[in-house]
């Protein structure tokens, strides 16, 4: 038998989407065994999920948090969510009550799939003034336990979290055109290499100061070590600024071309590993 899922039907994140959104989902076992659960969905980069998996004893119940990380722009008002999640659950039975958690869905997934039980919970999103989440959407669809069936493709949870595949994620919520998503993809991912060259640019300034006071403090090195060490932090420190300068020429001509001329996301992302490449290897 399955566990029980509260709300069963769909979980509802309340506007602004721009900052983290905190929901819980309550996973019961009404059965006289004890089960396995694990949640995945179908947009693992998006969300964070606190246990994505576990051990619910006969007639408990564990809360798992699920957080929809921040996007980089709030979707249009009439934009729909795509997410899905899907609540994998399997009793365990008295002869596995030795084997570790991920033992035992290897071993039912090989054995019998069929006990396998799968839920499944849509995503939307609400209103900054909510109203209690309905059981039942427009559709009519509920909870459904099965064992395949269906396009969807579900991943298990990941804990953490990048933001310029979070980027990729919220344009592909969106309603937009092809355009339009292009362009937020292209602007989220120039937003946080942005902010990654910030903190290398941070750390670079902060490498060179402690450069120069160490060279100070040496007796041998005198004026001329401190000379060298200032120079060298000039030097990083106008790197850094010339690859913060490639990184918003991008994000300005990604905001400001057409899809087919845009900046693809993942050289914004290069040149955003970059920086933080270059200041680890020559700090």
């Amino acid at each position: 038998m399955s566990v029980d899922l509260n709300p069963h039907v769909q979980l509802g994140f309340p506007r602004p989407l721009t900052q983290l959104v905190k929901r819980s989902l309550q996973v019961s076992n009404p059965n006289n065994q004890p089960v396995a659960f694990k949640v995945k969905t179908t947009a693992p980069k998006q969300y964070c999920v606190r246990p994505n998996s576990g051990r619910i004893e006969p007639g408990e119940k564990v809360e798992v948090q699920v957080l929809l990380q921040p996007m980089k722009e709030e979707p249009p008002t009439a934009a729909k969510c795509r997410d899905k999640f899907l609540v994998q659950s399997t009793i365990i039975t008295p002869e596995r009550e030795t084997t570790s958690l991920q033992d035992i869905w290897g071993l039912v997934e090989k054995e019998d799939k069929s006990a396998i039980h799968e839920q499944k919970i849509r995503c939307a999103f609400l209103p900054a003034t909510t109203a209690p989440v309905p059981e039942e959407g427009e559709d009519g669809m509920g909870s459904s336990m099965s064992n395949g069936g269906g396009d969807e493709k579900y991943a298990t949870v990941q804990n953490g979290y990048n933001p310029v595949a979070a980027a990729q994620n919220a344009s592909a919520n969106t309603d937009g055109t092809s355009t339009e998503k292009a362009r937020a993809a292209a602007v989220a991912a120039g937003g946080a290499a942005a902010a990654g060259a910030g903190a290398a640019y941070a750390a670079t300034k902060n490498a060179g100061a402690r450069a120069v006071g160490s060279a100070q403090q040496t007796a041998s090195g005198g004026a001329g070590s401190a000379d060298l060490s200032e120079k060298s932090q000039s030097e990083l420190q106008n790197e850094v600024k010339r690859l913060q300068s490639q990184v918003e020429s991008l994000r300005k001509q990604a905001a400001g071309a057409p899809a087919s001329e845009g900046v693809p996301v993942h050289i914004v992302a290069a040149i955003c590993f970059g920086v933080f490449a270059f200041t680890y290897l020559f700090l």
